[in-house]
């Protein structure tokens, strides 16, 4: 496989997971130069579309029958996610004011999310790891006014029975 043929192949592959994205945030999600991210988009030209400017998916992801999001469609994922840290413009799957909640701060803490079925952050989370207080039910701190507070608490119940508290 010719150097050219693998970048290709790790663009459509993350745009298939994170798509849709920009050059800019598969580049740095793979920790590319540009020239090789460039090099990247025209040896998978033929796999990826440009949906809008500068923003690609993989060919027919568009296309894919999803599920319409439904108010159950919330999912509680932990601090330092990949999901949220693998654009370098988390404008696309987050709006400014929870991307402040979120961070990373300074000092590089990244706060747990809510994702809907869409992809994208509603707000935040948090539930106490220390040692005697796993029995505490995780608690969501930021939510977008238009959430459901029902999918949120069913969210982070899934999250708690997957901690085993």
């Amino acid at each position: 496989m010719r150097a050219t043929s693998a970048l290709a192949e790790l663009l459509v592959r993350y745009l298939r997971g994170h798509g849709p994205a920009t050059l800019a945030d598969f580049r740095w999600w793979a920790g590319l130069p540009q020239g090789l991210a460039r090099a990247a988009r025209e040896g998978g030209a033929d796999r990826i579309a440009e949906i809008d400017d500068g923003v690609f998916v993989e060919t027919g992801a568009e296309l894919v029958a999803r599920p319409a999001a439904a108010p159950a469609d919330i999912l509680a994922l932990p601090p330092f996610d990949e999901y949220y840290l693998s654009y370098a413009d988390r404008t696309l799957v987050c709006g400014p004011v929870l991307a402040a909640a979120i961070g990373p701060t300074r000092n590089g803490a990244v706060s747990p999310v809510l994702m809907d079925a869409s992809g994208v952050v509603v707000g935040t989370w948090r539930h106490s790891l220390a040692v005697g207080r796993h029995h505490l039910a995780p608690i969501a701190e930021v939510a977008a006014p238009d959430v459901d507070e029902t999918a949120v608490t069913a969210a982070l119940e899934r999250f708690r029975a997957f901690l085993g508290a």
